[in-house]
């Protein structure tokens, strides 16, 4: 890799300090890169600039038009050209300027390196609770394969060829997810719907919503993205203790009405309520799917703007065959 390009990292320590920035406005101010930069691929982000005395003094660490910056803290490898309007500027600690010796080779090098660098720096990266890009010995002595000019645009045109495919299979993937959530939003509102046959209830009949008072020592907190399986569980010493399937509902956020099963024992997350069932004659699963075909109507009808709540009078109203 080494031979390929010129790398350098943007200056350590406290080389930059909020005292040295400058106001925009500022008369031959000079940009400074962030990460976000890199991150967004977009070099018009960021506020932060540097007097132009200052800049004589951090001329190592100066950033073009045409030159490849690296985000390398916390989100690292993220890469990105800067375009040909972009201003010349100056790298601040969290990136890494690359310079290509031959031009040429920029379009393979940025797939290879989104595709494979990318992969092996995290993997050796250093830092503990934020990932840092390797140290440059390391990155330097990695191994870029590089074939013949017109293999490389072969193999830049299948890339290509294999990127469009897969977009659109992503695109047929969330089609097709919409599809199947109008159909089963269909089949539950077929099955729920008024029938003279069936006698109705007013929800606020069939159950309430409580809250549990007990407290057992250390327990998973029961967040909604717990119960989804999307986050691993915090453990607390006290709260709304719930044993495992107990029914809730979401009473707050973006998904209020929503009904979830319990996983295991542990403290219910503050945005539910516990579902008491009132009547017998109710399966709390037949509820769950009651409420699952009510669900773009009370996302609909939430109350409050910062954060929304389930709509109680609308919610107890509902008449449930």
């Amino acid at each position: 890799m080494n031979e390929l390009g010129e790398y350098k990292k943007g200056p350590f320590g406290s080389s930059l300090t909020k005292d040295m920035f400058v106001p925009e406005n500022t008369p031959k101010r000079v940009k400074v890169y962030e990460q976000k930069n890199a991150i967004q691929k977009d070099s018009k982000l960021g506020k932060y600039y540097i007097s132009e005395t200052k800049f004589e003094s951090m001329k190592g660490f100066v950033v073009e038009p045409g030159d490849i910056i690296v985000s390398c803290a916390g989100t690292i490898g993220e890469i990105y050209t800067l375009p040909s309007e972009a201003e010349v500027g100056i790298i601040n600690q969290a990136l890494m300027r690359v310079r290509l010796f031959y031009k040429s080779i920029e379009d393979y090098f940025l797939i290879y390196f989104d595709g494979i660098l990318k992969k092996e720096s995290s993997e050796k990266g250093n830092g503990t609770g934020m990932k840092n890009i390797p140290p440059f010995d390391v990155l330097k002595r990695m191994l870029i394969p590089l074939p013949p000019e017109n293999e490389m645009k072969l193999i830049l045109n299948k890339l290509v060829s294999i990127n469009i495919y897969t977009e659109k299979i992503s695109e047929s993937q969330k089609d097709i997810s919409k599809i199947c959530s109008r159909i089963k939003t269909a089949i539950l509102e077929n099955y729920f719907s008024e029938n003279g046959s069936y006698k109705s209830y007013y929800l606020k009949d069939l159950c309430k919503l409580t809250k549990s008072n007990e407290t057992f020592g250390e327990y998973p907190y029961l967040e909604a993205k717990v119960i989804r399986g999307t986050k691993n569980p915090v453990f607390k010493n006290e709260g709304n203790f719930v044993s495992k399937n107990t029914p809730l509902i979401l009473v707050d956020g973006e998904n209020s009405g929503e009904i979830m099963f319990a996983p295991f024992d542990g403290y219910m997350g503050s945005t539910f309520r516990i579902v008491e069932l009132i009547k017998d004659a109710v399966l709390i699963e037949y509820l769950y799917y009651f409420m699952l075909s009510k669900r773009l109507m009370l996302k609909e009808n939430k109350k409050g703007s910062a954060i929304p709540h389930l709509n109680k009078k609308i919610s107890n109203s509902l008449l449930l065959p």
